[in-house]
């Protein structure tokens, strides 16, 4: 009896030894990439040229998950993966060489890297060459090209997730910020001719999507009666939504 009972214990604590490795270190590449935070893990598959890992690696530096903040490393890592061609890892680095950050500022290699992850269709890098252009900072101003480059990044993002009705879906703040940016230069015929219809329809795609700004701007709208008919409970809606996302609720 006491052998059986020995025999059992030492199941039940191999067993409980097992699981406890299993849940500390068996976590599949995706789960380690995916949780944004700098591990031995992630080190490890970034030293052995998975694109993705460096990027993420990147991302730990850049913002301190899990390691302390160091922009220098972060940049290190986004250029290994650029070189490779990761279209993320283009935009990350072009950001940083946009605001100096780890580098020495050159907005026209950021534009450069920008340029080669629109190739790929990223939306980041689409909305960024966008606002590049529409300003004319850092580039001749052109607001026929910012015009095309943002209704890139919306068209290709909703192609590949979910279709949408005008106010309804999934919270996509990146989306809605497109959409926001495209509802702009309708509204002021920006690279476009004016189109009050479609700008409406894109700022409630925005709104939809979880962009604070074109809630506040849809509520403040709805509150008005300014381009659409008077209504204080869609104006109620709209706003909470905005102060629910603003809040994290």
């Amino acid at each position: 009896m006491d052998t059986h009972l020995s025999h059992f214990r030492r199941f039940v604590i191999l067993s409980l030894g097992l699981i406890l490795s299993i849940s500390a270190f068996g976590r599949t590449r995706a789960e380690i990439i995916n949780s944004g935070v700098y591990s031995h893990e992630l080190l490890k598959l970034a030293q052995d040229d998975d694109v993705q890992a460096q990027n993420a690696l990147g991302n730990a530096f850049k913002f301190g998950h899990g390691v302390e903040r160091n922009l220098e490393h972060a940049v290190f890592w986004y250029t290994k993966a650029a070189t490779a061609g990761h279209k993320g890892a283009l935009t990350n680095l072009g950001n940083m060489y946009l605001g100096g950050l780890g580098v020495a500022q050159d907005p026209v290699k950021a534009v450069e890297l920008y340029e080669q992850a629109a190739l790929q269709d990223e939306q980041m890098a689409l909305c960024m060459l966008a606002k590049i252009y529409v300003e004319g900072k850092f580039v001749e101003r052109n607001p026929e090209k910012a015009f095309e480059y943002v209704v890139r990044a919306v068209s290709y993002t909703h192609l590949t997730s979910l279709v949408m009705k005008e106010g309804v879906g999934e919270v996509n703040p990146k989306l809605g910020e497109a959409e926001f940016m495209l509802a702009a230069m309708y509204a002021d015929g920006l690279g476009t001719a004016p189109d009050a219809e479609l700008f409406l329809k894109y700022l409630k795609l925005a709104a939809g999507h979880g962009f604070v700004p074109a809630c506040n701007h849809l509520a403040e709208m709805y509150e008005k009666g300014d381009g659409v008919a008077q209504d204080s409970e869609q104006a109620r809606i709209w706003r909470e939504k905005a102060e629910r996302l603003t809040s994290g609720k």
